[in-house]
């Protein structure tokens, strides 16, 4: 099954950062992170819990 792609208007329509996901003076903070999807990923996936697995975990 081939990919999906997205138009370039719809790319960058959700590239770009909108009020509620622009770090603003904390951007600093993301600059290590790597560039990578599958890298970060990696990284993040056991930071969070979902709140219907939550239970299962505690």
């Amino acid at each position: 099954m081939p990919s999906a792609r997205l138009t370039p208007d719809a790319a960058a329509f959700y590239a770009a950062q909108s009020a509620f996901s622009d770090p603003n003076d904390l951007a600093p903070l993301y600059a290590d992170l790597p560039k990578d999807p599958a890298q970060l990923v990696r990284m993040t996936s056991d930071l969070m819990i979902h709140r219907l697995a939550g239970r299962a975990t505690y």
